[in-house]
C-alpha cells in the first residue's frame, strides 16, 4: 500500500496562497503477475505526482521573480 500524503510547508518571504491537487488514475486491463513499479496505477501516480512537483516549483519560482523585481 502507498502511504498516505503529508503536507509540508514551506516558511518563506514570498506570499503564495496554498496550492490542492488531486491524481485521477484509473486501471483498464488486468495486471495481475506484474511487478508493483510496472502496473500502469502506479506509474500514472508516479508522473502525476512529478508533474505536481514541478507545477509547484514553477510556481514558487515565478513569484520570487516577481518580488525580486519590486
Amino acid at each position: 500500500p502507498r502511504p498516505s500524503p503529508t503536507g509540508a510547508r514551506l516558511q518563506t518571504s514570498v506570499n503564495m496562497s496554498p496550492m490542492i491537487a488531486a491524481i485521477y488514475a484509473r486501471k483498464s486491463t488486468d495486471q495481475s503477475g506484474v511487478a508493483e513499479e510496472q502496473k500502469s496505477i502506479t506509474r500514472q501516480v508516479d508522473s502525476a505526482g512529478r508533474q505536481a512537483i514541478r507545477l509547484v516549483f514553477e510556481r514558487f519560482a515565478a513569484a520570487c521573480s516577481e518580488q525580486a523585481a519590486k
